[in-house]
């Protein structure tokens, strides 16, 4: 079974009382989700972000906008769905596999999608809401359980109790709640603060995982580690791409601007992409995770995706910084800035990809890296070497460092002997 690496054993009343907790929200899910396409496509025909002028200049119509973003977020729930779904179809025996679907099926209509529900009655309120709780738990709890169905660390169990009664109070503090929003919505640092909670539980899952996987994790458990790696590894480095220039851009943040609508329309489905890619790697590393060498995907999104991320900061603070030293000069703006900054990060491109590769091969792959280390060293060696004794001791230990065999021996053909008996056969 490819889920026999998450060892669940439960009874048959535990496994019926998950079933019926999976089908209980599975139905919600589908009730919210069908109510909400039309209120959500009412809500932005609305226009509750203020962007009157802003579609004529861009040429584009108001139900365009509202049609284009009900769509999104609609395909943002199937995709969830069909996930879940397949997780509950192909790992129902386990109930690390069935408690993910859950998760996923709540999560998949935790957007603005549910959220406009609450604009036509105000009796939604507590169905979107107790999703939303079921949500951001059970994502906790995913990432402080997979693979094995355990707490790693064993105290990591309280971080999950803190969030539960965080979460709790959003019943009673309305305030707790963060807006679930698209990004015109978050348009302050201070908006984006109500997140600091719900970013602080995607941290607190990636430590655990990486603890977990340089501590307790077999050769399975790692494989399948490296599938969510790489899912979070893209998310977090495609987010930083779309919302790094948000925060910078002053006119990205200013509500019902042409700017403001143009960057919406691009990044807004980017932004969900991104986290779509957290359901697919995590159904991956549960059902699939022999399908590819994923050490070779995880080490190349790792390098690349740190890589974006390094070089958009450096780009975007030289813009800034040069930017406000050439006005304090000139008193006046200058497209010279961004020229130099590409420069810059055109000359920074490759010794910085060799320093984060070596990062990322010594952290997550050191024996592959301490192999290639004393090949190299062998091979300087044997460039220099002239005593057969030295190079011989020398290879010996190279093998050992890069195979690690119980036992290594050399051996070396005779070339007198070898020679004399070719000399009597002829």
């Amino acid at each position: 079974s490819s889920t026999a690496a998450v060892p669940c054993a439960w009874t048959s009343r535990q496994r019926r009382l998950l079933w019926v907790a999976w089908g209980l929200v599975a139905l919600l899910t589908l009730t919210v989700f069908v109510a909400a396409i039309p209120a959500r496509f009412a809500q932005l025909l609305g226009d509750p972000y203020g962007f009157g002028n802003a579609y004529r200049l861009l040429g584009i119509t108001v139900p365009f906008f509202a049609a284009y973003f009900t769509g999104i977020e609609i395909l943002f729930a199937l995709l969830f769905a069909a996930v879940a779904l397949v997780l509950f179809w192909k790992g129902s025996a386990d109930w690390m596999a069935v408690l993910i679907s859950i998760q996923f099926l709540a999560m998949g209509v935790s957007t603005p999608l549910s959220a406009a529900l609450v604009t036509v009655n105000s009796l939604w309120h507590w169905p979107v809401l107790f999703l939303l709780f079921v949500a951001m738990n059970l994502a906790l709890l995913m990432f402080l359980l997979f693979p094995n169905g355990r707490f790693v660390p064993r105290w990591s169990r309280w971080l999950s109790l803190g969030l539960a009664l965080y979460t709790t109070l959003w019943f009673f503090i309305p305030e707790l709640i963060p807006p679930i929003a698209i990004l015109v919505e978050a348009v302050t640092l201070q908006d984006a603060s109500t997140y600091l909670p719900l970013a602080l539980v995607a941290v607190i899952g990636v430590v655990a995982q990486i603890y977990r996987y340089r501590t307790v994790a077999n050769v399975l458990q790692r494989q399948q580690t490296k599938w969510v790696v790489f899912g979070f590894t893209a998310f977090l480095a495609g987010i930083t791409l779309v919302l790094l220039p948000f925060f910078l851009s002053s006119g990205f943040r200013q509500q019902g601007t042409a700017a403001a609508l143009r960057f919406t329309i691009l990044f807004g489905p980017v932004l969900l992409l991104a986290v779509a890619l957290i359901p697919l790697s995590i159904a991956l590393a549960i059902l699939k995770y022999r399908l590819w060498d994923i050490s070779f995907v995880v080490r190349r999104t790792l390098v690349y995706g740190l890589l974006s991320i390094v070089l958009a900061l450096i780009y975007f603070g030289s813009v800034i910084v040069l930017q406000r030293l050439f006005s304090a000069v000139s008193r006046q703006q200058s497209p010279i800035v961004i020229v130099v900054s590409t420069l810059i990060i055109a000359g920074l491109f490759s010794p910085l990809r060799g320093k984060i590769q070596e990062m990322i091969d010594r952290r997550f792959d050191r024996q592959k890296y301490d192999a290639a280390l004393a090949l190299d060293r062998f091979a300087k060696i044997a460039r220099d070497e002239v005593d057969l004794n030295r190079l011989s001791a020398e290879l010996i230990n190279v093998v050992q460092e890069a195979i690690q065999p119980e036992h290594a021996s050399l051996w070396l053909a005779d070339t007198d002997l070898h020679n004399q008996s070719k000399q009597r056969r002829s």
